[in-house]
């Protein structure tokens, strides 16, 4: 496989791992680049769209936002979250 020319899009980063009493350089792999998040767990929605947890369940029971399940795992999708921001009413 001819690899010449290609861009990585990872970085890796050094930690320390100690590991039975020996310390030892862990490296992990990070994307060179921003990833967007597709779902957002519940606290995690609240904190990007700057508003309470509760106040999220409640849009929630009303049906102003929509909850997808995965497994035990509630998810906000990021385009329903989105869109849940876009459609409150703008004030002067």
């Amino acid at each position: 496989m001819n690899t010449e020319g290609a861009v990585s899009t990872s970085v890796a980063t050094e930690s320390d791992l100690t590991v039975g009493g020996e310390t030892r350089k862990a490296i992990r792999e990070k994307p060179a680049f921003p990833v967007q998040k597709r779902a957002y767990t519940i606290p995690e929605a609240a904190f990007s769209a700057g508003c309470s947890t509760a106040h999220l369940y409640r849009q929630i029971r009303l049906g102003k936002l929509v909850l997808r399940k995965a497994g035990r795992r509630s998810l906000i999708l990021a385009k329903d979250l989105q869109a849940f921001l876009e459609q409150l009413d703008v004030r002067p």
